[in-house]
């Protein structure tokens, strides 16, 4: 059992060499991107939600 692990630890360690990690700058503009397009979203769901409130507001007597 221990021989199959120290194995498989071995094949863990190959992989992770092989691994092609990303530049620091894709790191960053992939980064960026996602914030970006988050507050996009963010923004949208906001304004719905504003929208809905509203049209609730208007049409729905307490």
């Amino acid at each position: 059992m221990l021989n199959n692990l120290g194995q498989n630890i071995k094949k863990l360690i190959k992989e992770y060499k092989e691994v092609k990690w990303p530049s620091a700058k894709t790191t960053i503009n992939l980064t960026l991107y996602v914030i970006i397009v988050s507050a996009i979203i963010t923004l949208m769901i906001l304004g719905a939600d504003a929208f809905f409130y509203e049209l609730r507001s208007r049409f729905i007597i307490n």
